[in-house]
Order: structure tokens, then C-alpha cells, then sequence
């Protein structure tokens, strides 16, 4: 716990901003009605100096990584990176890595034709991805061939 904040204050109630990501709060010479990691309101009874301690949130930059182990013939490793993952602690941070990559193992990327009816780039549709199992997906862009008889050529994504 480190001092956050020092002022000598009138009674009555009051809001301090602290400039950075702050937890567990504790005060002297005042109570505090509310807080949250950038505030807090306190209420002052007796005029005097009042003290808020409290702990600063510690920006831990570290880089967690998770790859398919055997990766098919002829296909190019896919990298997603993360770069703002704020409030992810390193102790949690694997797993959240397992769960991207668990997520991303589901997607599906696909290319097909079709006569276009209402499809919209930006649209969600039902894909077929087997015969029989339909999938939701986004359309991500569409290739019109306005002289070969509307045929659409259209790259879908989803899960």
C-alpha cells in the first residue's frame, strides 16, 4: 500500500481523480462512499487532513504465445496478435492465450459461388460447411460478375 493522496479538506463531501489505475482503497480522516479504479468520493466530518492509501496497478508487458504443434502440409502459420490486453495479470495470461486460440481453431474462412439473391457485404448468413451442417458466418466481401449471369464469388468468416 502506497499514499495516493494528501490534502487537508473541509467538511463536506468530496471526489478525488487519481491519475492512474489504483485498488484497494483505504482512508484516514474521512469514509469513502464510493470508489473505482480512477476515483473516489469521501466524506469529510471534522475539517482536517485527510490520507488515502491504496495500491497502484502494476502494468506487466509480457508476451504469451500458443501454436499448433503440427501444422498441415503447405499451410502458412496464422498469427494473431493481442496488443491491448489491459487488466490481463500474468497469472491468468495463458490461459487467456488457450482460450484465443481455442476460439480460433473454430473459425471458418471460406470462398464459394453462388447466384447472388440479398446478400450484402457486412451481412450474416447461414453457410453450409458440410452437407447438412449450416454454420453462421459474415459475408466479408462479395465478387460480382454482372456479365456471367450474377454469379457472386463471396469470402465468408465465422464460427
Amino acid at each position: 500500500m502506497e499514499q495516493l493522496y494528501s490534502a487537508t479538506l473541509p467538511v463536506g463531501t468530496h471526489e478525488i481523480t487519481f491519475g492512474e489505475t489504483v485498488a484497494n482503497l483505504s482512508i484516514s480522516g474521512a469514509s469513502i462512499l464510493a470508489s473505482n479504479v480512477n476515483y473516489a468520493r469521501i466524506s469529510v466530518a471534522v475539517a482536517g487532513e485527510i490520507v488515502v492509501m491504496g495500491k497502484k496497478y502494476t502494468d506487466n508487458r509480457v508476451s504469451y504465445a500458443r501454436r499448433m504443434t503440427e501444422l498441415p502440409a503447405g499451410e502458412k502459420e496464422n498469427l494473431i496478435s493481442v496488443q491491448e490486453a489491459t487488466l490481463i495479470s500474468p497469472a491468468v495470461a495463458p490461459n487467456v492465450a488457450e482460450r484465443l486460440y481455442q476460439y480460433y481453431q473454430r473459425l471458418i474462412k471460406q470462398t464459394m459461388r453462388f447466384v447472388l439473391d440479398a446478400e450484402r457485404a457486412g451481412l450474416a448468413s447461414s453457410v453450409e460447411t458440410s452437407p447438412g451442417t449450416y454454420r453462421d458466418a459474415i459475408i466479408e466481401s462479395l465478387d460480382i460478375n454482372l456479365s456471367g449471369g450474377y454469379v457472386t464469388k463471396a469470402v465468408i468468416e465465422g464460427e
